[in-house]
């Protein structure tokens, strides 16, 4: 297995936040919420009724059904640029850094990420913890979603050995995720289309990386902030 030095956390998450762009808003994010209301590019404005995107958004400026597609006057409240902004940091600071991303190696981050963007921070840590148990069953982790340092632990000691363990890790945590996508839309054929279409860039990604070989842990981390 080979690292990346030169991968910082802040291109990582970069890379990571490409692809959360590309892919669009996420396709249950309404079927799953009990708050319903408005949400663009999976933020809530019934979770999230301060978030500044709003302000952006009611004036009309960058708004498509696909999610930040279409530019638009940036004389005008910043535009697009500054919707993209916005949401940019938001997804960093709510996801990214709320699920520790910027502690693990890519792919595993990006998987983890994307996870928490499209179904929440609780339920992306959940699955993580699911699948550490269901593979790596030395110690039952408790599956509350709350990433504490028994799961920082068990991943670390996982990520410790051959590069075989993270990629049989990502693959697990998709298969549980997809399941409980499929669960979430209960029949909607098109949202269970869209989330595996989304599931599937992940996995096309994951493996490009693991044919690679290239591992990248950010330069910022360190032992998946077991001090914390």
């Amino acid at each position: 297995m080979r690292n990346s030095a030169a991968g910082s956390a802040g291109e990582s998450f970069d890379a990571a936040f490409d692809f959360v762009e590309l892919a669009g808003p996420p396709c249950v994010d309404n079927l799953e919420s009990p708050l319903g209301g408005r949400s663009f590019m999976g933020i809530s404005r019934a979770a999230n009724p301060d978030w500044p995107g709003w302000i952006v958004l009611d004036h009309g400026l960058g708004v498509c059904p696909s999610g930040i597609d279409q530019p638009v006057d940036d004389d005008v409240t910043g535009g697009y640029a500054d919707l993209r902004r916005l949401v940019r940091s938001f997804f960093l600071h709510n996801y990214w850094k709320g699920v520790f991303a910027d502690t693990m190696p890519w792919p595993l981050s990006v998987v983890v990420f994307d996870s928490a963007v499209v179904h929440g921070r609780n339920r992306a840590v959940r699955m993580l913890q699911e699948a550490l148990n269901n593979l790596y069953g030395f110690r039952k982790l408790e599956v509350d979603g709350i990433f504490r340092r028994d799961s920082r632990m068990a991943l670390a000691v996982i990520l410790s050995r051959h590069e075989w363990y993270q990629r049989t890790l990502v693959t697990e945590v998709l298969r549980i995720r997809q399941g409980y996508c499929d669960l979430v839309a209960c029949g909607d054929r098109q949202a269970m289309s869209v989330c595996r279409q989304r599931a599937l860039g992940l996995q096309r990604l994951a493996e490009r990386c693991f044919e690679d070989a290239v591992f990248v842990m950010p330069s910022e981390a360190s032992g998946l902030g077991l001090a914390c």
